[in-house]
């Protein structure tokens, strides 16, 4: 895709994914329309919803999912995100981690919203519960 030989590819995944830097180098020396789009999708995949801890690399796992342009709109990444969220948190609670990695920010809005409907039902069974003359 951006050419990129196979056993370069092989070595970057083995340390965790390529360089968004570099993807991005790479971006600038291309001309054709669809490489510069899948080289886009990959990056703002792995900076967006597939972050690594280190937040530098994007897994080359994602250049196979932008092979097909058409048909990445076909496909479900609220659940690709949600399975990369609870496979990193299930990495972060491991006794020797320190960080979490992944879109925290979906795990957060998922916090609010659960501690909104706490409150709504728990103030909803204040209403059942009061009598006609209160």
């Amino acid at each position: 895709m951006l050419q990129i030989d196979e056993k370069q590819v092989k070595a970057e995944h083995t340390l965790g994914g390529i360089k968004l830097t570099k993807i991005r180098e790479l971006l600038e020396k291309k001309s054709n329309v669809d490489d510069v789009a899948r080289g886009y999708l990959v990056t703002l995949l792995g900076s967006t919803l597939f972050i690594d801890k280190t937040v530098d690399r994007a897994s080359t796992l994602l250049f196979s999912l932008t092979t097909d342009l058409v048909g990445v709109k076909t496909y479900s990444w609220a659940s690709a995100t949600l399975a990369h969220l609870y496979r990193e948190l299930g990495k972060a609670s491991r006794a020797e981690c320190a960080q979490l990695a992944g879109p925290s920010t979906l795990l957060e809005v998922k916090i609010i919203h659960f501690l909104y409907l706490l409150s709504f039902i728990s103030h909803r069974r204040r209403l059942d519960d009061m009598k006609a003359e209160e």
